[in-house]
């Protein structure tokens, strides 16, 4: 509520400076908040923000349709058989969507190794590890650290 007014009293207002309104208000509720609870409450209130506008969107057909999710990583595409893979953005223009692993090429890997870390999956899966996954549990003990015993807000 008072972000928005912000928003119609500041029309020429940035991101940055709306960004910046909302961290003072989460600090003004968390100065004036009188209970344990309502300073809990406001803890996440800037990530749920950033979560709300920031993550991907899913349209209806993926809510209702198991095939419209390939947003996912290691989704496999039902009529083509290909896997959903992460890209390395730095390494975007060399990436062949059409070269990556069918669930017929795992099938025979795993046939051919009997080694699931042996397949035609495993540049992605250690990519997705170390450039996602790695990264994540990293920040979350750091996190976790941070905060914990960290009653205060």
């Amino acid at each position: 509520d008072a972000v928005s007014k912000y928003i119609k009293d500041n029309p020429e207002a940035t991101s940055q400076q709306i960004w910046a309104q909302l961290e003072k208000i989460v600090a003004e509720r968390a100065r004036s908040a009188t209970s344990f609870k309502q300073k809990q409450d406001l803890k996440p209130m800037l990530k749920d923000t950033i979560i709300q506008y920031t993550y991907p969107r899913l349209d209806i057909n993926v809510s209702k349709q198991m095939n419209h999710l390939l947003k996912s990583p290691f989704v496999v595409h039902p009529k083509t058989g290909r896997v959903c893979v992460p890209i390395d953005f730095n390494n975007v223009d060399n990436f062949n969507p059409l070269e990556v692993p069918t669930i017929g090429r795992l099938v025979e890997d795993l046939n051919r190794t009997g080694d699931v870390r042996q397949t035609s999956l495993k540049e992605y899966t250690h990519y997705f590890e170390v450039h996602f996954l790695q990264p994540l549990e990293r920040d979350t003990d750091r996190e976790m650290q941070r905060s914990a015993g960290d009653l205060s807000f």
